[in-house]
């Protein structure tokens, strides 16, 4: 899935992590599920450089992505732009199936539950059976919310909110 950054308007796609030869291209580390993102005339836009990057090639190596920007001629112009994140506009995002959401979406929500209010989601982590959100609560505690059916009852994004049952023994 892709992950938010910086700016409210963006998601990061990839990060480039360093050059690779001479002839410009970058190392990047893959953040997005959509592989179309880095297709042939995919624009980018890169947040060090400030502006938009057109993809000319990119070629699966190892556990990253070579690419070949049109606009980056050589090691020198590809060594400025590491490191630094890969990102669209957050309009242009895949849109998910129901009850799927982006990690930018659940950033941010505030939690209720039995309707009183009960934090602020700061952050989603991914782990092997379901992912975990890191709820920072009223008194300033955070803490690790799973991400399950039965816990998070409803989210509603459009009032920026989540319905959740806390566990038995997780305060």
């Amino acid at each position: 899935m892709d992950k938010a950054d910086k700016s409210k308007d963006k998601i990061n796609v990839g990060k480039i992590i360093g050059v690779h030869g001479i002839k410009g291209q970058v190392k990047v580390e893959v953040l997005t599920d959509n592989p179309a993102r880095f297709e042939k005339g995919s624009k980018l836009w890169c947040e060090k450089k400030g502006a938009l990057l057109t993809v000319d090639v990119a070629s699966p190596h190892k556990e990253i992505l070579l690419v070949k920007f049109t606009e980056v001629e050589n090691r020198d112009m590809a060594e400025a732009l590491a490191p630094s994140y890969l990102q669209v506009d957050k309009k242009d995002a895949v849109p998910l199936p129901e009850g799927v959401y982006y990690y930018f979406q659940i950033e941010g929500l505030e939690v209720y539950t039995q309707g009183e209010y009960f934090g602020k989601v700061l952050s989603v982590q991914a782990t092997g059976a379901n992912d975990i959100y890191n709820v920072k609560m009223t008194n300033g505690k955070i803490i690790a919310l799973p991400a399950l059916d039965w816990v998070v009852k409803k989210i509603d994004l459009e009032a920026e909110t989540m319905e959740v049952e806390i566990p038995e023994g997780l305060l």
